[in-house]
């Protein structure tokens, strides 16, 4: 039974193979929308101006992040294939690519570093979209001009860029738990310029969880204590375009959250009575492009990145809602961060050379992280990361081409005022990966890649009570495999699947030492680890008024080193599908459904599988103006992604927006 999904993508490969020599190529529908900001993506380019990694990778655009009411990066990765959702112990929602967390699969935008310096992630659920016109998510087989830490793949967030002379959109949206927003966006272009400018204001009180809640001391139900939060965020972009080839743009992006932090309901669990009343992140860039001639081109990018938190720690609930003095905090109950990363990117370019695409990419990164836990004394650590890297798309033939890459990363930790400075680690990356169009609408190909990861700072250094720093832990390095297919199967079905293995060594992983009120943890290299499976997606859409999409992981991880560490985070199975009926022009309705099996939440505790369903029905009253509303988790099934913390039950939403 372990091998049905390999032995079910096989079979779909030969009967996509085989069945659709006959086809006619049809226009590729996943493609952004045309305000896509062509200067943020990272691909492989071939010779033949196709995207190599449009086959290894997957896209969402801007209209499925709108139709399935996705206002967050994390909502909106939840519905591609091989992506699953947890949380941390601070609740944060963390992302997982067929087993990798978003330190192994860093966040980039625009091309440049997005993670946070000291954490390496960030929480995907106050990240919001809609300032986005896409977002990229390669697993596995990456462009090596991602640069270092890219084990598990990538994700890009490729903001917007005006094509017309004036356009743009904004929105209003409420929910259940007093929850509002507002949204705008707008971009004007001229001959040889443009800017885009995007602003956005999200706030939620308590959520409402589900009836199903059984209270305990800790939480009696409702309204879900502390889960309020404010979200702002406003960017804008400014571009400068002498000629139709070179473009150079200036982006800015200013985000500030402020959110309550719930209480975990296991009475076996610690309680951590938190609030984060300050995280501000700023982010300034560069990115150009300048031809060399006609076939070739430099392209540089800058940034600088700053981050500042704050967290308050108390002792009890009663101190939280009087938000009290320094003096009923807890032991280390104020903690502030103060950090930056910044670096810069040359990258070359060339099609020179007959049938080949060649790029070289030579970077830098600093990251600096600055830490007071109240007590007046800044803890200061700091990181240098170089990578380089070449790679190269080669067409072998009409229909078959190949990439190769190859890159090298070296970290060099510069400061650390509580231990004494590890050694200076390195790594030398490589892959390849072999398409094959079968027929015009067939796709297949297979890939290899040699991948890395280095310990953050805070896996190296975390301060945290209990908690026992591990300053010498050991890159992580793992060997992608991966074997898959695109296809149209006919006029109406789109289908893409994959077989994956990649086996990871060095693994790094918390690991809890002693028990009860002695136990402590640790990040700990836990040896050898496999993740396989299977993913795919198919999306239909006959002649009439409906269509519908699934999509579906089967994901085996074992710890080939200690099967008594269990591998956290992420469910064997996992399927979201939805059905879109649109019995007229102006009206649609979408339901869709959400399922997971259970999942190991700590070394001794499992979370519970479930099934979620949610219900939308959309209005277009004319080509500027629509309306849409509806309820997610519409059974009201009590289910959370970690122990100890129940997500929102039956939540009703509405939406308008305006586009102009």
């Amino acid at each position: 039974m372990r091998h049905a999904p390999i032995e079910v993508t096989l079979l779909a490969l030969i009967l996509a193979s085989g069945a659709l020599g006959a086809q006619e190529a049809k226009p590729d529908q996943a493609r952004p929308t045309q305000d896509t900001f062509k200067l943020g993506e990272v691909t492989v380019p071939v010779t033949d101006h196709k995207d190599a990694m449009d086959l290894a990778s997957t896209r969402i655009d801007k209209l499925q992040m709108l139709t399935f009411n996705r206002d967050t990066l994390g909502g909106s990765l939840d519905l591609l294939p091989g992506v699953n959702l947890s949380t941390n112990q601070r609740n944060e929602q963390i992302m997982f690519v067929r087993g990798q967390d978003a330190r192994s699969v860093p966040l980039f935008l625009d091309g440049i570093p997005f993670s946070l310096p000291f954490e390496g992630q960030g929480d995907f659920g106050r990240l919001t979209t809609f300032n986005l016109a896409e977002v990229q998510v390669a697993k596995g087989f990456s462009s090596v001009a991602y640069g270092a830490n890219t084990l598990g793949g990538a994700v890009n967030l490729v903001s917007r860029r005006p094509e017309n002379a004036f356009d743009g959109d904004a929105s209003l949206g409420a929910w259940d738990g007093q929850g509002r927003k507002a949204t705008a966006d707008a971009g004007a272009r001229w001959a040889h310029g443009y800017v885009q400018a995007d602003a956005s204001y999200v706030h939620a009180g308590d959520f409402r969880m589900s009836s199903d809640f059984v209270p305990t001391s800790r939480e009696n139900g409702g309204a879900r204590d502390y889960s309020d939060f404010t979200n702002k965020v406003g960017g804008v972009k400014v571009g400068f375009t002498p000629n139709a080839q070179d473009e150079y743009a200036l982006g800015f992006l200013d985000q500030s959250i402020e959110k309550g932090q719930p209480i975990a309901t296991d009475l076996s669990l610690p309680a951590r009575y938190w609030k984060w009343p300050e995280t501000d992140k700023k982010s300034l860039y560069f990115t150009s492009n300048t031809m060399l001639g006609a076939k070739s081109y430099v392209r540089f990018r800058a940034y600088h990145t700053g981050y500042t938190s704050a967290t308050l720690a108390y002792t009890d609930t009663t101190f939280i809602k009087l938000d009290t003095t320094p003096k009923n905090l807890s032991a280390t109950g104020r903690r502030y961060y103060d950090d930056f990363a910044q670096g810069g990117i040359l990258e070359f370019g060339t099609l020179a050379l007959p049938l080949n695409s060649l790029r070289a990419s030579i970077q830098t990164r600093t990251d600096v992280h600055r830490e007071d836990d109240g007590s007046n004394y800044w803890k200061s650590f700091e990181d240098d990361l170089q990578s380089i890297g070449v790679e190269d798309s080669i067409t072998l033939g009409e229909r078959w081409s190949m990439a190769l890459g190859v890159g090298y990363d070296r970290l060099n930790p510069k400061t650390s005022d509580v231990f004494k400075l590890p050694e200076s680690k390195h790594f030398t990356n490589g892959q390849v990966g072999v398409f094959w169009r079968v027929a015009p609408t067939v796709q297949l190909y297979a890939s290899i890649a040699q991948k890395d990861r280095f310990a953050s700072l805070k896996d190296r250094y975390s301060l945290g009570q209990n908690f026992i720093q591990n300053p010498n832990l050991k890159p992580e390095r793992a060997l992608n495999n991966e074997v898959g297919a695109k296809a149209s199967l006919t006029s109406w079905l789109d289908l893409e699947s994959a077989v994956f293995q990649s086996e990871v060594r060095d693994l790094i992983q918390q690991v809890t030492l002693g028990t009860g009120n002695k136990a402590q943890s640790q990040n700990q290299n836990v040896g050898r680890v496999r993740n396989s499976g299977f993913e795919m997606a198919a999306t239909f859409k006959p002649a009439g008024p409906v269509q519908g999409g699934l999509t579906y992981m089967y994901l085996d991880r074992t710890n080939l080193s200690d099967p008594t560490i269990k591998l956290t985070g992420t469910p064997r199975n996992r399927l979201f599908g939805y059905l879109r009926v649109q019995p007229g022009t102006s009206y649609y309705l979408i339901a869709s459904v959400s399922n997971q099996d259970t999942l190991w939440d700590t070394n001794s505790m499992r979370v519970p599988g479930f099934t979620t369903t949610s219900l939308t029905a959309g209005w277009q009253m004319n080509p500027h103006l629509s309306f849409d509303g509806g309820f997610n988790n519409v059974l009201d099934r009590n289910y959370a992604l970690q122990t100890g913390f129940p997500m929102p039950g039956r939540t009703w939403f509405v939406n308008a927006r305006y586009r102009f």
